[in-house]
């Protein structure tokens, strides 16, 4: 059996000062949270890309390869980053689609 705990002044100080510490921390969170910008990452890098279109990273360039992907900026020799805004224009116009469009109609 285990002996009862009693808790001393001084465990109960410990305990208030723990809490108000926990507190104090969530406050800081949900204020930090507040000041968040809502607005979603305006450039994208492959992976991010890939995702927020559904498709793997792979897929991706290979579009961006053959000309098919939407329009992007290399930043480096192995960077390339997309704009939101161009990713939406470019599914708005079809996507792939269009280009399987356009080989059936040449």
């Amino acid at each position: 059996m285990r002996p009862e705990f009693v808790a001393s002044t001084g465990d109960s100080a410990i305990h208030e000062l723990a809490r108000a510490a926990g507190i104090a921390a969530a406050e800081v969170v949900v204020e930090r949270l507040r000041h968040r910008s809502p607005q979603p990452k305006q450039w994208l890098d492959v992976k991010e890309a890939a995702a927020y279109v559904g498709f793997a990273e792979t897929t991706l360039c290979r579009l961006v390869r053959e000309g098919h992907a939407p329009k992007s900026i290399k930043i480096s020799r192995n960077a390339r980053r997309f704009r939101r805004e161009d990713i939406d224009a470019w599914i708005a116009a079809g996507g792939l689609t269009q280009y399987a469009a356009r080989g059936a109609d040449a």
